[in-house]
């Protein structure tokens, strides 16, 4: 791969005429890895983060949106029952702090909301802070389903966890890193 690189070079004429030779930017002239250039490998590792952040935002904004407002009387009841049996084991009793069954839906809705919000319009540290927020509220819903002892429900907010960890691992690099 060395003498590949060191075949990309070019000759440039100065302004006393003498030839230098110079050597190629790695992004004027990408290095192969695999079948993928850098400079693919690098657009593509953005997509899949605008595509991560889009796809987190909504779920979050949707989540929320439906805990704060449900659209029918039947999902708010089914919601209520799920919601009372999640406070009886919610992360607050070890502090000895039981929220009603109400407050405990109505409050994570509009914080699921409003970090969903942040997460998609908010510059990079509001995103961090959205993105670190979310953790801990997935990481209390994976112990939640585990304290109830539903462990296929853990599925989906394990998951969005490891969705988040990841984006968050990207929020947190470096743009220079990102190439390597």
């Amino acid at each position: 791969m060395l003498a590949d690189y060191k075949t990309r070079t070019k000759r440039k004429v100065g302004i006393t005429g003498e030839k230098r030779k110079y050597k190629l930017s790695i992004f004027l002239a990408p290095r192969e890895i695999g079948n993928w250039s850098i400079i693919q490998r690098l657009a593509m590792l953005l997509t899949v983060q605008n595509v991560l952040q889009k796809f987190l935002s909504a779920v979050y904004v949707l989540a929320g949106g439906m805990k704060i407002y449900p659209p029918t009387d039947t999902m708010k009841i089914d919601m209520n029952k799920t919601f009372k049996k999640f406070a009886e084991v919610c992360p607050m009793v070890l502090v000895g702090y039981q929220p009603s069954v109400v407050s405990y839906r109505v409050s994570l809705g509009w914080v699921e909301l409003l970090l969903g919000i942040g997460l998609l319009l908010g510059p990079k540290p509001v995103q961090k802070v959205s993105c670190g927020v979310l953790l801990i509220i997935m990481a209390g819903a994976v112990q939640t389903m585990i304290s109830l002892k539903e462990y296929t429900q853990v599925v989906v907010p394990g998951s969005l966890f490891i969705a988040l960890l990841y984006y968050y691992k990207c929020l947190s690099t470096p743009e220079n890193k990102k190439i390597q």
